[in-house]
């Protein structure tokens, strides 16, 4: 599944919209806040996706990567519970979560 590639920027005229203008989303009956929400999904997405891609290589079995400043350490229980929220959310995101 693809969405509409970011940033997506909340319109005067009720809408949000990439920033070529293209339509994402009708503010019809959405909150404001709701609104800021929806348009830094794209943002959101992305860097949840990069934290779990982090967190995937910082823990994985393989020596320590210097050159994107990733040191190899146990996670602790607190990084497991937080990656494991990550994880459902993306999977949220991209529709395959139940």
């Amino acid at each position: 599944m693809k969405h509409t590639k970011g940033p997506w920027i909340i319109q005067d005229t009720g809408f949000i919209t990439d920033t070529d203008g293209n339509i994402v989303a009708d503010r019809d009956g959405v909150s404001l806040p709701n609104a800021h929400l929806i348009s830094a999904s794209p943002e959101l997405l992305a860097s949840l996706n990069e934290f779990v891609e982090w967190f995937e290589i910082a823990h994985e079995e393989s020596p320590p990567d210097i050159s994107i400043g990733i040191s190899k350490h146990a996670p602790t229980d607190d990084e497991i519970q937080m990656y494991e929220r990550a994880k459902r959310a993306l999977n949220k995101a991209k529709g395959k979560s139940k």
